[in-house]
């Protein structure tokens, strides 16, 4: 299972709780290797030039299967034609989130800030073309604004700004939000799935405060095309058995993720929904790395 992410983040660890079963399914070990890399292309990558064999996937998320194909012009491989969805594993929240001294409360509070202040608000991401980065222009065109983008070298030096308040703004995975948040460290205006998040049931989702968009970290598995269909049936069908497994579920909701179990051709179906909706945002706010 390659994760073209570092270790500790959201992918990984859902990754390694979905796969711990499988090996007792197979009777023979399963590595979860981390293969990171700019913006999760290497790994990407690697896994699309494997074997087309069942015995390497790829842990696939928004930024790999819907920005990636619309930022960067010239991957190494072809994102319309490289992998067959295997199984979808689950879905996790971000959270909107400012930092502790911004005069704001609500959403509606935020963007007041930022049209009342032209040229001087900013928000943070990991990187250009990361989810933080079009998930935050998504929001920002839901309200017509426009404000400056402060794009960092990973996760923790983003989250490290909205902390120490040199940014104001940032789109957060939601696992990390409540511990901050508690210890007034910074702001969270909303959780961005159509639901509200467990570990903050007291702060209202985007939907509820007028903007009608939902953004969510969405995992699964994908395989070499060509790989048999025999091969990504029994995959398919003893992930999902994993995933039905009480201390599997409950394992991803105390890493602050839910099962998202879809049959395979909704997940297909899924994955073409989510390519063009988040490059809609994309091609609105021209974002693109010509490398």
């Amino acid at each position: 299972m390659v994760v073209p992410w570092p270790a500790g983040g959201t992918a990984d660890i859902v990754a390694r709780v979905a796969t711990q079963q499988l090996a007792a399914k197979f009777s023979r070990g399963v590595i979860v290797e981390n293969r990171p890399g700019a913006n999760s292309i290497m790994g990407t990558a690697a896994v699309a030039k494997s074997a087309p064999d069942g015995y390497t996937l790829l842990v696939a998320s928004v930024e790999t299967s819907s920005i990636n194909p619309h930022v960067y012009p010239k991957l190494p491989y072809d994102p319309s034609s490289a992998f067959v969805p295997v199984a979808s594993i689950a879905k996790s929240p971000y959270a909107l989130a400012g930092r502790s001294g911004l005069a704001a409360v609500t959403v509606k509070d935020a963007m007041a800030l930022i049209k009342a202040q032209p040229g001087k608000m900013t928000y943070g991401s990991w990187g250009i073309g990361s989810v933080a980065h079009v998930g935050m222009e998504m929001i920002l065109g839901k309200a017509d604004l426009n404000i400056l983008h402060v794009p960092f070298n990973g996760g923790p030096p983003a989250f490290n700004a909205l902390v120490g308040g040199q940014i104001d703004l940032l789109v957060l995975p939601g696992g990390f939000a409540p511990g901050l948040r508690n210890e007034g460290k910074i702001k969270v205006f909303a959780v961005t799935t159509a639901d509200r998040f467990a570990l903050m049931a007291d702060v209202p989702t985007l939907r509820e405060q007028g903007y009608d968009l939902e953004l969510a970290q969405v995992l699964g598995f994908m395989a070499p095309t060509n790989t048999p269909g025999a091969v990504v049936e029994l995959l398919h069908a003893e992930i999902n058995n994993v995933l039905k497994q009480p201390d599997v579920q409950s394992a991803l909701k105390a890493r602050n993720a839910e099962v998202f179990a879809l049959s395979r051709d909704g997940y297909a179906s899924f994955l073409r929904s989510e390519l063009a909706r988040w490059g809609e945002v994309i091609q609105r706010a021209n974002i693109r790395i010509d490398k």
